[in-house]
């Protein structure tokens, strides 16, 4: 998430914006990055968040990197984790470790662009971290909340969202997707007898 002030605009003319699609859930191994945001010749360029991480039996698949990195994905290795994605300077946080187990372990959380996302741990899922306050509505707003995970066990609480439309992990449905103009990160989608997709990222307006 980009955010700036003191840009004059030339209502005569013509700036080309560009908003980066979210990236898209998948239902095992790595997922899309959200695509890149930029407005007109400036050049701060607002770059998508990255990939969530499966579990895999082995190796440890890493979370994505980008404006705020995806949670790493864990193996059958008690306590295994990949890399969490990292974040870019100014935009956004790193992601969570994840914590493993036999056939499923425990996803870490999305980094937001105000929090890193949390980090699982023995019985435990990561939540997504929180994103940063905009004004550009009006209203003071948090935006870009990362995704929370999940995990195959029954009875554990899956990964909440981080503040700004991120995603809450699932293991009985679908991920929950980000949040529409908010930019959230999807949530983990996890294992219930059926192996679930993660939710879609959330495109948001990345300028002010």
């Amino acid at each position: 998430m980009v955010t700036g002030s003191g840009l004059t605009i030339d209502t005569s003319s013509t700036y080309i914006v560009t908003v980066g699609a979210g990236g898209v859930g998948v239902s095992a191994n790595l997922a899309s990055s959200g695509s890149n945001s930029s407005f007109s010749s400036l050049s701060n360029v607002a770059i998508g968040g990255g990939y969530g991480a499966s579990w895999n039996l082995t190796p440890a698949l890493n979370g994505g990197s980008g404006g705020s990195g995806g949670g790493a994905g864990p193996t059958d290795t008690v306590g295994s984790s990949g890399t969490p994605g990292s974040g870019t300077a100014g935009q956004g946080y790193a992601g969570g470790s994840s914590y493993g187990g036999p056939a499923s372990g425990f996803s870490g959380g999305g980094g937001g662009a105000g929090q890193a996302g949390f980090s699982a741990a023995a019985g435990t899922v990561g939540n997504g971290g929180n994103g940063a306050v905009s004004s550009i509505s009006g209203t003071a707003t948090y935006y870009a909340g990362g995704g929370g995970g999940a995990t195959a066990f029954t009875g554990t609480v899956q990964g909440v969202g981080g503040l700004g439309g991120g995603g809450n992990g699932s293991n009985t449905t679908t991920g929950g997707s980000g949040t529409i103009n908010l930019g959230g990160g999807g949530g983990a989608g996890g294992y219930n007898g059926t192996i679930r997709s993660g939710g879609n990222g959330g495109r948001y307006r990345d300028w002010e």
